[in-house]
């Protein structure tokens, strides 16, 4: 019996790690990431992709117009 309740500790410590281990893996796969649950349905995170590709392309061509701004300002500044 002395045995046992010095052993205890250590076993509820392993027991507690396999549980929160278990519910942990458990966990990711039921409800999923918070990207997962948000996108659901194929569609809406195709239209969010399109979306965010125009406005990477937008952004694109407003750094290049200002990069050209700044090339017709200062032409004797050595950058291509």
């Amino acid at each position: 019996m002395g045995n046992l309740v010095r052993l205890l500790p250590g076993l509820a410590c392993a027991g507690s790690m396999a549980l929160c281990m278990w519910l942990m893996m458990r966990g990711g796969h039921d409800r999923g990431s918070g990207h997962a649950r948000s996108h659901s349905d194929g569609h809406t995170h195709s239209s969010e992709v399109t979306e965010l590709r125009h406005e990477v392309a937008r952004l694109r061509a407003e750094l290049q117009a200002r990069n050209d701004e700044t090339a017709e300002a200062s032409p004797g500044s050595g950058r291509p």
